[in-house]
């Protein structure tokens, strides 16, 4: 009975040995995730931490961060003041009034991490286009700064933008958009991240500088003025390693107009018209505006999906009615359509172009990707110091350089950059001058002319063009620099005297 009583005894004192080590083993367990719990807040809030984790940041990107203050704590988000980003160049400039960031503790526990979302407060982009970009050789001394790998190992992470604002600074005019709300959700597959953007922005801009921002969207040599505000909605989603493919999931509608705009020497008034994207594809409602003392008609389409991107119209369309051509145009346009134009001066006229096709390549496109089909026509056309139109003149004495001229409806078609027609007339006073042949946008001829002067020597008038064989040489030289080919014109007149003394001797 007694050695039971002592085992018992010792079994329970080993009992209470156990439960007294369990105890101090919780409470030091306790003690260390408190210490963590306190800690840990504490030291992502510290100095230290702020400094260690803005210097990771930049030895992994190109350019510099800076982050006022870091604070964190268990029950609300990790919040970063005074964020500033600017890239190596030192022309783009990415700032925060604060950004929230709100991590999901759970996964991070299990070492999956991820962000539920990042918040950016009042935050502004800025690009200086008026300060020159600098060179990889002038950047920090002559020595490129290596970049290391900067992505993140994330899986998913929303980042939201309230009262975004975009400035873009030109020559002391400047580009804002104001008041972005604008939701980016980011998705990591592997080694391959996925984008899904969408959001909605108050756009107060002026047309000036978007004409410039855009420069790569815009046909080349087009100017806009005016300021508008619009309320955009967008949204877009596609592959991180491949920003440029969010315009091939695009979806966005607004309203676009301009007080003014400039395109090869036409003017153009006032014009108001919606804009619709679906799915990459841009479309530009139908919208007439004054051009020049006259009309012009429009709509087209962009496919931004496509490569090169062009601006194409809908269908057949009278692009230009009874418009005042002048110099500038004529030196721009018209010289690729004839010779005459080239080097003219004082050129005044009313043209009129219906077109069947039209593709335009956007910013710095290929100019043999420019399509053209339609048909032309000019009325009271004068000009001066016209090179070829001085040959024609010498060689026929149909009247002084500054006569009137009419240019018959023309069809012609731009391909490949030539363009070509079979027959443009041009009614020289009461001359008739013909042009067939090829122009190349490069500056070449390849064309022939038929003057208003048989080989028999009488001068042809309009409404004669059929009634004698009159002389055709051909047109050599550039656009610049026309020639006729007048030695064409001793061995047309060899073959006419030939064939006359022969139908003489046959007779």
């Amino acid at each position: 009975m007694d050695a039971e009583n002592k085992q018992n005894s010792s079994g329970a004192r080993r009992l209470k040995r156990k439960t007294g080590a369990l105890k101090w083993i919780l409470l030091v367990v306790c003690a260390v995730v408190a210490l963590v719990v306190f800690a840990l807040p504490a030291y992502v809030s510290s100095e230290s931490f702020r400094a260690l984790i803005v210097g990771r940041i930049n030895e992994s990107i190109s350019g510099k961060v800076d982050v006022g203050k870091v604070t964190m704590g268990w029950f609300r988000d990790i919040s970063l003041t005074s964020f500033r980003y600017v890239d190596q160049a030192g022309r783009l400039s990415i700032s925060a009034k604060s950004i929230l960031i709100r991590p999901s503790y759970g996964l991070i526990i299990f070492g999956r991490p991820a962000l539920r979302r990042a918040i950016f407060r009042q935050s502004a982009v800025k690009d200086n286009l008026a300060e020159p970009l600098q060179t990889e050789r002038e950047y920090r001394g002559g020595k490129q700064k290596q970049v290391k790998s900067s992505f993140l190992p994330i899986e998913r992470v929303e980042f939201v933008v309230n009262q975004g604002r975009v400035l873009i600074d030109s020559n002391e005019q400047n580009l804002q958009l104001s008041d972005i709300d604008a939701t980016i959700v980011f998705n990591q597959a592997e080694s391959v991240g996925f984008i899904e953007l969408q959001g909605k922005c108050e756009a107060d801009y002026d047309l000036a500088v978007l004409s410039i921002v855009a420069v790569s969207f815009l046909p080349e040599g087009l100017k806009l003025e005016g300021k508008r505000k619009e309320s955009i909605t967008f949204s877009t989603s596609g592959p991180a390693d491949h920003i440029d493919r969010l315009l091939e999931n695009l979806n966005t509608k607004f309203s676009f107009g301009f007080d003014r705009a400039e395109y090869m020497g036409l003017e153009f008034g006032q014009m108001e018209t919606e804009v619709e994207v679906k799915k990459g594809l841009l479309t530009i409602a139908p919208f007439s505006t004054s051009v020049n003392g006259g009309r012009a008609n429009f709509a087209a389409t962009v496919n931004l999906t496509q490569s090169p991107i062009l601006l194409r119209t809908t269908g057949p369309i009278d692009v230009f009615t009874d418009v005042r051509i002048a110099d500038k145009t004529s030196q721009r346009l018209l010289m690729y359509l004839n010779p005459i134009f080239a080097s003219a001066v004082d050129v005044s006229g009313i043209a009129t172009f219906q077109c069947e096709k039209l593709a335009i390549p956007l910013g710095s496109g290929d100019k043999k990707d420019l399509e053209i089909a339609g048909t032309i026509a000019v009325k009271n056309l004068r000009l001066r110091a016209s090179e070829l139109l001085g040959q024609i003149v010498t060689l026929t004495g149909i009247g002084r350089q500054a006569a009137e001229i009419t240019i018959r409806p023309t069809r012609f078609a731009l391909k490949n950059g030539l363009l070509s027609y079979t027959d443009m007339q041009m009614d020289v006073g009461d001359n008739p001058v013909n042009f067939s042949g090829v122009i190349g946008l490069d500056g070449s001829l390849d064309m022939m002319v038929t003057l208003p002067y048989t080989l028999e020597g009488r001068t042809v008038r309009v409404g004669e063009e059929s009634e004698a064989s009159r002389i055709r040489l051909p047109l050599k030289g550039t656009i610049r620099k026309p020639e006729i080919d007048t030695g064409k014109l001793i061995e047309e007149q060899l073959k006419y005297q030939l064939l006359q003394g022969l139908r003489k001797l046959l007779e």
